[in-house]
């Protein structure tokens, strides 16, 4: 959304963010940048989005999608139809489809175009979750909840006048929903101008991670790995460390009696932390949109090993931009080749470098390009 809202302001456009303020993600807004909220003029809204049982019960007898009833809040409607009353907008941008639920007052009260910026296709994930859950009531509640997602989100496309996916997979599920809606990739931009200049060396001395573990899939895919996998590198590397960072670690992990396992938690700067350690795994089992965290990596030259689903809307190639492993054998196999290979490592690494600043650079990205087009204006 950081990376949205800087691509607007870079291209000449006025920009109003209203955000909501969550249990999940609280920010306190004295400490945002200045000069951003000049910029800006962000304002924070609280909205207690916390899994509550009576709502979900009640969301459930009246078969309505709880995802999205959770961002339901009287008091940012009010705020928002308040904005639109004291602004002439020319477009009121929703970063994820669950905002739809307030799509009705900016109707009411503005002219101007509606667009969602869909992050994910929502409902897949959850099909996903619910798919990799064992029998029992978790596994049917899930079931019901994506379900109820996918019809929602659905119903939810013809209220916009334009959608733009952060992947060409989701522009191809949102294309496929309703033709009478343009539909666009416009692919997650990084400002390459701020990044190193030269690749790292292949830092092939641990493994690591860095992932918001308070996200279901993030922490599925470390805790498959470390159930299914890492007992045997280890064996087979016994001096190699698996270093985990990320908001929000459970105890769960915390606690593991694994051996070599380095539990780093929440870190101040995602890129330095990138930059001191080896390669980057994310064994994702459930996801839609992108991993920016490995566009991140890569575009400073880490080799990331991830699965097939995590490197959806990522157009990079296996064993030439990353490693691709979808079993425990395929993850041993990728970090073998990297410890064994460090020459190959740095090439690969390099590769990913290239990559991300052909394909995921900022620059490249411009919302203006797609407002100008007649299937918008129409």
């Amino acid at each position: 959304m950081n990376a949205v809202t800087n691509i607007l302001i870079n291209q000449g456009h006025s920009v109003k963010i209203l955000a909501i303020n969550t249990p999940k993600y609280l920010v306190n807004q004295n400490t945002i940048d200045e000069n951003y909220r000049q910029k800006t003029g962000i304002e924070l809204v609280w909205v207690n989005t916390r899994f509550r049982i009576i709502f979900a019960l009640l969301s459930l007898l009246k078969n309505t999608s709880y995802h999205a009833e959770r961002f339901k809040s009287k008091e940012l409607r009010l705020r928002l139809k308040e904005l639109l009353l004291e602004n002439n907008f020319d477009a009121v941008i929703l970063e994820t489809v669950y905002l739809s639920v307030y799509a009705d007052v900016i109707r009411k009260h503005s002219s101007a175009k509606l667009i969602l910026r869909a992050h994910n296709v929502e409902h897949t994930i959850w099909e996903q979750i619910a798919q990799n859950t064992p029998k029992g009531w978790k596994k049917t509640y899930l079931s019901i909840l994506s379900k109820q997602l996918k019809r929602f989100e659905k119903d939810a496309i013809p209220l916009f006048d334009a959608i733009f996916c952060i992947s060409q997979p989701d522009t191809l599920w949102f294309s496929a929903q309703n033709k009478n809606i343009p539909v666009e990739t416009l692919p997650f931009g990084i400002d390459v101008s701020a990044l190193p200049n030269d690749v790292t060396p292949c830092n092939c001395g641990n493994l690591f991670s860095i992932a918001s573990m308070d996200w279901y899939p993030n922490f599925e895919g470390i805790r498959w790995f470390l159930d299914n996998v890492w007992e045997q590198i280890q064996h087979l590397y016994p001096n190699l460390i698996f270093r985990i960072a990320g908001r929000n670690i459970p105890d769960s992990l915390k606690h593991t009696p694994l051996k070599s396992i380095d539990i780093v938690g929440e870190v101040d700067n995602a890129q330095d932390f990138m930059l001191k350690n080896g390669i980057l795994l994310v064994p994702l089992w459930s996801g839609s949109g992108v991993r920016i965290k490995i566009i991140e990596a890569m575009a400073i030259g880490k080799v990331v090993i991830t699965t097939s689903i995590g490197l959806e809307g990522i157009a990079a190639e296996n064993k030439k931009h990353i490693f691709i492993a979808n079993t425990p054998q395929d993850f041993i196999d990728a970090v073998t080749f990297c410890l064994q290979n460090p020459t190959a490592c740095q090439q690969i690494g390099e590769n990913a470098r290239q990559f991300i600043r052909e394909n995921h650079n900022q620059k490249n990205t411009t919302f203006a390009l797609l407002f100008s087009t007649d299937e918008f204006n129409s």
